[in-house]
């Protein structure tokens, strides 16, 4: 598809979809109708926005340093592994009553969603992306020096779609799409969860020694969730002096 991009001075040059190399920021960026011809844009004597945002990142993603990759499985990769383990140890096991267990599942799906966007990325790994996300490959980027179980499990599974929907759409949106679920809302997620624990025993297995050593998984606390509790009082609404009660 072509399109016409403007300068701060109004000046045009061409441009066409997916093209772009660094996704400069341009003051008006349009696309033609679909009833005008190409030739007959430039008739118009003043450049035209049609609301459209086009600036579409080609920019090759450059992936973490070695020393992020490190912090963040010492810690967070860790937190979320631990979390989504113990949620799944516990699911379907009432310990605390009908809501703290609903509570405790909404959690185990939430890391499990998380996880599944670390092994089967939403978006193209090697592009660039505002959200600077880290995955699987970052750890392990040579696919053919995995075991064959491995490199089998990373492909995509033919639920992962329709799960990934089910996951988004009944936890991270608030959505009409959750009424489509009120017809069947049990969770029957053991397949699931047996798939993506096979998965992060083969990802920690994979990794080399000295990383693999920094697997932590006694991490339970999530640092950035422990600065949030620790700096408001439960149920005051104002910071917690250090002098405060537990």
């Amino acid at each position: 598809m072509t399109a016409r991009e403007f300068d701060n001075e109004g000046r045009v040059a061409n441009w066409t979809y997916g093209g772009f190399p660094d996704c400069r920021t341009f003051k008006i960026v349009a696309f033609f109708q679909r009833d005008e011809q190409p030739e007959a844009y430039f008739r118009h004597p003043e450049p035209r926005n049609f609301g459209i945002s086009t600036c579409m990142s080609t920019v090759q993603r450059v992936p973490p340093k070695q020393n992020q990759l490190d912090e963040m499985l010492r810690k967070h990769l860790s937190f979320e592994i631990n979390r989504f383990r113990i949620a799944a140890s516990m699911w379907g096991k009432p310990r605390y009553g009908k809501v703290a267990d609903a509570m405790i599942r909404e959690s185990c799906l939430i890391h499990m969603r998380l996880l599944l966007d670390f092994f089967y990325p939403r978006i193209d790994p090697t592009k660039k992306s505002k959200f600077e996300d880290v995955f699987v490959t970052d750890y392990l980027p040579d696919k053919t020096q995995l075991r064959k179980e491995f490199q089998n499990l990373l492909a995509k599974p033919s639920w992962l779609q329709g799960y990934r929907d089910r996951l988004d759409w009944r936890l991270a949106h608030l959505t009409v799409k959750r009424m489509d679920f009120e017809k069947n809302p049990v969770w029957r997620p053991e397949k699931q969860f047996e798939h993506l624990e096979r998965l992060i025993s083969e990802f920690i297995s994979a990794l080399p020694e000295k990383t693999r050593a920094l697997f932590n998984p006694h991490q339970q606390e999530d640092l950035d969730l422990q600065r949030m509790s620790t700096s408001v009082q439960c149920g005051q609404g104002r910071p917690r002096c250090t002098k405060d009660p537990l």
